[in-house]
């Protein structure tokens, strides 16, 4: 994909909609996939590389790994990691059990098989609506995945950027 900005490639995608057929009644989302790409897309292969780096920045810097998956180098927005972190460790009951290291081995070998071994095209079978929704520059897989993925799903609504 042509490296242009997220705003850019939603318009050209809403661009793409306009030629559609209209629709006579509005379907609320059958589904709603949230940051996600489509099989064989490029991306989910490097999430081994990119958790690496992470656990590293985040050993270097005393952070949690999480400070650098899911959140800019702002500090606007590494202050709302240190908050999401301490609300996290506020929950004493029902908490999910620690993700083990084979765990995180067999994640990322089914992303590279995602990747590699598979093939979207089945999604433009898709009739009902989806919501993709991913962040405008996603750390684990690519924006562009996403954008591609509400392209193959023909009844997908268009993407739009909300400020968060």
């Amino acid at each position: 994909m042509q490296a242009t900005s997220a705003a850019t490639q939603a318009r050209l995608l809403s661009a793409n909609r306009a030629s559609a057929p209209a629709r006579t009644e509005r379907k609320e989302p059958a589904a709603i996939l949230v940051g996600t790409a489509p099989a064989g897309d490029p991306g989910p292969a490097s999430t081994g590389a990119i958790l690496q780096a992470a656990l590293e920045k985040a050993g270097a810097q005393g952070k949690h790994p999480k400070h650098f998956l899911f959140f800019s180098p702002t500090a606007t927005s590494q202050a709302a990691a240190d908050a999401f972190l301490a609300r996290l460790d506020e929950r004493t009951e029902d908490r999910d059990a620690p993700v083990s290291i084979a765990t995180i081995g067999a994640q990322i070998t089914a992303l590279a098989q995602w990747e590699q071994g598979s093939s979207p095209v089945g999604l433009t079978n898709v009739d009902n609506p989806v919501l993709v929704v991913n962040g405008d520059d996603d750390t684990m897989l690519p924006t562009s995945s996403s954008l591609h993925l509400a392209q193959l799903l023909g009844g997908s609504p268009s993407p739009t950027r909300s400020p968060v």
